[in-house]
């Protein structure tokens, strides 16, 4: 064979081989001329060979794009690029009604690719996650909810306390707005006879727990306590009708003042007590004679429940032996009863009066305490000013004797507190210091001697103090944190130390570090503790200590009954 031959017959093998190695069928005819592969339409990489007579219709064979099959037209969405045949969709796959979209750029179905595809609620499109949402600046949002949320991107009223306002100061940390609570503690309105709790929504749940005590009233032989309800009850000797029961019966444990729900104020003094009304009207209760009842002359000397006065802008009463006083709205004090030694605090008067006199030259009152037979004010100076009996030095004004109008004691600062006793008067100072003046043979006044009377107010040993009470020989105090001190007498227990013994000194109450409020009767003392229990000491001949017995006490012992 020649060496042309041999080249030719090379140049057909090899495209023989060629021809086979693109998987054509060996010369089967596709209609119109041209070839079909497996894979699909192949035709020469070049100009593919088209049955012109196939095409429908109007149709340029020369526009077809290579590869084509001129007699079968492709079905959009068939095919794709290379002749790959993909689902419906495009590059997503097949999109629902949560994600109709299909983002080119990652290849996934998404809520929005732009603003146009959301509304209502969430008009804007976040383009990093591809979802509606209700805000992606501060700017996107409106007054009732200004600000925008950036993890939630909701628009939200705060995110901080520091965004809220005075009446609704926390942020609450869950609805991102502005409440009054988020916690029980932020609701605490400082009166330890409600319930505080945070309810729902942030807002505070006040409920009054109504046998909480409010205010505890130490009588000569008997004792009252207000309670939150606005109900009034009282123990021990009612020979008068001082407890307002409706009966002359003693009572050892408490008993509700009868026909009394709006009590503001309470003082059981020897032989009677008084309440004032939510109303400004004071009524009271017990002997009449004389007039300390006030309601004018009665056909019966002794009433077992509260009477009227008729008064209409009361918010204080005090109630000695033998008469009782109002403080009035505004600063007036009126008196009633006996006016043995110008008790009754009119000037030139020595009568004594069953309906309210009102006190001479007396208009700015704004505390009230009446002893047994004098009473004092603190003004709105602080000045501390009495009248009535002085024989004793309980008006503090430096000599003995009585006045007839309101007088100045002699003080070195302005009075926060004030309480009288039956022959002696304590005033608590803007420094903290308790100062005493009158009776004091048995050391009553807490001064560390016996030297009788004082009749200028003396700094007690006890000092500083938060409270103190005074009772006819003894006398105690609240010292700051809750501890109690007494002095004084000690024959039937009325410094509550365990002992019997006197004490010109103060001495501890035997387990009593946590008292809020305080008052003595002649010799007796009780005490409301923090958490709202109710103790007393001392003499008990009348069940003044409300513990249902008659046993003296020389420790504290709770009250039966309450709290």
């Amino acid at each position: 064979m020649r060496t042309d031959d041999v080249w030719v017959l090379g140049l057909w093998i090899v495209a023989v081989l060629m021809f086979a190695a693109m998987g054509c069928d060996g010369g089967a005819a596709l209609d119109g001329g041209a070839e079909r592969s497996d894979a699909g339409v192949v035709g020469d990489a070049g100009e593919p060979d088209l049955d012109a007579g196939s095409l429908p219709p109007g149709t340029d064979a020369g526009s077809l794009p290579p590869g084509t099959d001129a007699g079968v037209a492709p079905d959009a969405g068939d095919l794709g690029d290379g002749g790959v045949v993909l689902p419906d969709g495009g590059p997503c796959g097949a999109c629902g009604a949560d994600a109709p979209f299909c983002d080119p750029t990652t290849g996934a179905c998404v809520a929005c690719l732009d603003d146009a595809a959301c509304g209502g609620a969430t008009p804007l499109c976040d383009r990093n996650s591809n979802t509606c949402v209700a805000c992606l600046g501060h700017g996107d949002c409106g007054p009732e909810a200004p600000l925008c949320d950036v993890g939630l991107r909701q628009c939200v009223g705060c995110l901080g306390d520091h965004h809220c306002r005075p009446d609704a100061p926390f942020c609450d940390p869950f609805a991102r707005a502005c409440v009054s609570c988020v916690a029980d503690a932020h609701c605490d309105d400082g009166d330890r006879c409600t319930t505080d709790t945070c309810g729902a929504g942030g807002v505070c749940a006040n409920a009054i727990e109504p046998m909480c005590v409010r205010q505890i009233s130490a009588g000569v032989r008997h004792t009252c306590t207000r309670h939150a309800d606005g109900r009034v009850r009282c123990w021990g000797d009612s020979s008068s009708g001082q407890l307002g029961t409706g009966m002359l019966i003693d009572r050892t444990v408490p008993w509700l003042m009868r026909g009394v729900t709006d009590a503001v104020d309470v003082s059981a003094g020897e032989v009677h007590s008084c309440v004032v009304h939510a109303t400004g009207d004071v009524s009271c209760a017990g002997s009449s004679v004389g007039g300390r009842l006030g309601v004018g002359p009665m056909p019966h000397t002794l009433w077992s429940y509260p009477v009227a006065v008729g008064l209409a802008d009361a918010v204080q009463v005090g109630t000695g032996r033998d008469h009782t006083c109002a403080r009035h709205r505004g600063g007036r004090v009126s008196c009633w009863g006996i006016d043995g030694g110008g008790r009754l605090g009119t000037v030139g008067s020595d009568r004594d009066s069953d309906v309210p006199v009102e006190v001479s030259l007396l208009t700015d009152a704004v505390e009230l305490s009446v002893g047994s037979a004098h009473a004092c004010v603190i003004d709105t100076r602080g000045r501390v000013r009495c009248w009535g009996n002085g024989l004793n030095g309980q008006l503090g004004r430096g000599f003995l004797g009585p006045a007839d109008y309101p007088r100045e004691a002699l003080l070195p600062a302005s009075a926060v507190d004030l309480r009288t006793a039956e022959l002696g008067t304590c005033a608590l100072l803007s420094t903290g210091a308790p100062y005493c003046t009158g009776l004091n043979a048995d050391g009553q006044l807490g001064l560390g001697h016996r030297n009788d009377p004082v009749y200028t107010p003396e700094s007690i040993l006890a000092n500083p103090v938060e409270r103190v009470a005074m009772g006819d020989k003894h006398g105690c105090a609240i010292r700051p944190g809750g501890q109690v001190v007494c002095w004084g007498h000690n024959a039937v227990g009325q410094l509550g130390d365990g002992s019997s013994l006197d004490s010109l000194t103060p001495v501890n109450v035997a387990g009593l570090s946590d008292a809020i409020a305080l008052d003595a009767g002649a010799a007796h003392t009780c005490a409301i503790r923090a958490s709202g229990q109710v103790v007393c000491w001392g003499s008990n001949q009348y069940g003044q200590l409300g513990d249902g017995t008659r046993i003296d006490r020389f420790a504290p012992v709770p009250v039966a009954s309450l709290p």
